[in-house]
């Protein structure tokens, strides 16, 4: 599509073509969805995951009954190509897939556990994640999180980030009131002393988060 390359903004004619075709025939545009959340891969990111470069994007989460769950994708997968167009974006998987039709076909390299793979897919439609919350409040003995409390979360879904002093070391983290921690260097979490334990002299932590519907990645060091 040309999108990661910073050039001007003119719409390609292969995506200005698609848009008039649905247009047409449906008198809207359909936006066909893959059904993932995804991160760009940075380079502690890269490290975190034993990645050996930072192409492609990182799987954070993967909506249940989707096309991604469908076709076998999981969490912690990098995308790396769609239908032979190099993706090195979120936005380039997004303009991949976003005009394709419902149910047209997919072919996506991937990367899992350091092999490559091709996975099949079929381009599906948007599905709702459900959110979650929790309550109470603790704060954690690590230099890093000084100023957040913290609270499991509802039905052992794992330990909520429930108010954050501003300026502090965990503000400056990225960390937000209401995230919720699933995940500590990769060993799940569900409860404030399991978060105590996993982060006890650890330097480098690679945090799994819920952020209101969707999952993401953070590296704290």
């Amino acid at each position: 599509s040309g999108g990661n390359i910073g050039i001007g903004f003119a719409i390609p004619s292969n995506i200005a073509r698609q848009v008039m075709q649905q247009l047409i025939q449906y008198g809207e545009v359909k936006r066909g969805r893959l059904g993932v959340v995804v991160q760009n891969i940075t380079p502690d990111l890269a490290k975190a995951f034993g990645l050996n470069s930072n192409s492609g994007v990182l799987v954070a989460q993967v909506q249940p009954g989707s096309a991604a769950d469908k076709a076998g994708i999981k969490a912690e997968d990098v995308i790396l190509s769609v239908n032979g167009r190099s993706v090195q974006s979120y936005r380039d998987l997004r303009n991949t897939i976003g005009l394709l039709r419902v149910g047209d076909k997919l072919t996506l390299e991937i990367v899992r556990d350091g092999k490559r793979q091709v996975v099949n897919a079929a381009v599906g439609e948007a599905i709702e994640l459900a959110e979650s919350a929790g309550a109470a409040s603790t704060a954690i003995a690590h230099p890093k999180l000084e100023g957040a409390q913290f609270a499991p979360a509802e039905e052992g879904a794992g330990v909520e980030v429930s108010d954050i002093k501003p300026q502090s070391p965990a503000a400056r983290t990225g960390l937000r009131p209401g995230d919720i921690i699933t995940a500590v260097n990769r060993r799940p979490i569900r409860t404030v002393d399991e978060l105590k334990r996993a982060v006890n002299g650890q330097d480098t932590l690679l945090l799994t988060l819920k952020r209101g519907p969707g999952r993401l990645f953070l590296v704290i060091k």
